[in-house]
């Protein structure tokens, strides 16, 4: 848009920790659309190099075959990694995860442990625990499984040179 001040909008999403997917959105408009990019944008892309890859991935994305798989594509999770530029942007994601998958009681605590609602804070540590004991049983099968797998099958002890 011709009216847009782009240098004030720069401004801003730098401020506001979205410089790179401002930058990544109109180095991909530019890509697609031939749209005119001024030379302070440009010139500013070229302090972010991981633009340029992230933009071909979306190319790869929106015009590639679906059916064969594109070499060196990255998961969602490494691409929001490499758009943010704030390291506290790049965590969030995976805090809220924490938060919802492991502290946040569900409705299983609620029913394997009916407390009374004074009691209903005790959940935030009920959930924990129920599930590093689930957890870590499991990793303690696996171990015993692996050391059961790995036994060489002869009922002779090893005898130590000496």
């Amino acid at each position: 848009h011709p009216q847009l001040d782009l240098a004030h909008v720069l401004r801003q999403a730098k401020r506001l920790g979205g410089e790179r997917m401002l930058l990544y959105s109109l180095r991909l408009a530019n890509n697609l659309l031939d749209a005119v990019l001024p030379s302070e944008v440009v010139r500013q892309m070229s302090f972010h190099p991981a633009i340029d890859g992230l933009v071909e991935y979306a190319q790869r994305q929106l015009f590639d075959d679906g059916d064969r798989a594109v070499p060196d594509q990255p998961t969602v999770d490494q691409f929001r990694w490499l758009i943010r530029e704030r390291l506290r942007d790049k965590l969030y994601p995976y805090y809220q995860r924490y938060v919802t998958d492991v502290i946040a009681p569900c409705e299983f605590e609620r029913q394997l442990l009916p407390l009374p609602r004074e009691l209903s804070f005790l959940y935030y540590f009920i959930r924990p625990v129920r599930l590093v004991t689930k957890r870590g049983l499991r990793q303690i099968e696996r171990i015993v499984r692996r050391a059961t797998n790995h036994d060489c099958g002869n009922d002779e002890t090893p005898v130590m040179p000496g």
